[in-house]
């Protein structure tokens, strides 16, 4: 199962925070519809030289149990451009609820 991180800005590995939410890709190509930005096979550091104090990022892990799709074409991270952890949170849980 895909994984959702939540991240501060900054250099790695002192930006992660908390344990990453378990998502389907199913589920993350209904409710994600920023712009996404592929970052390789380890995850990211945003804007590593103006750190921050509180997450503002949000990383969508895909793992080779996960497979592909259109939008996740590759296994690694993927930034998820302009999504705050917030707005992340109510779109899983409504989402989850109408299911």
């Amino acid at each position: 199962m895909a994984t959702l991180w939540f991240s501060k800005d900054g250099p790695r590995p002192h930006t992660q925070s908390g344990p990453g939410i378990p998502i389907s890709l199913s589920e993350a190509e209904a409710i994600f519809t920023e712009q996404v930005r592929y970052c390789g096979l380890e995850p990211p550091s945003i804007n590593p030289n103006t750190p921050s104090h509180s997450v503002k990022n949000v990383v969508l892990e895909i793992t080779e149990v996960d497979g592909s799709s259109k939008d996740f074409p590759k296994v690694g991270f993927y930034w998820l451009v302009g999504l705050t952890p917030t707005v992340a949170e109510i779109r899983l849980h409504a989402h989850r609820a109408a299911a």
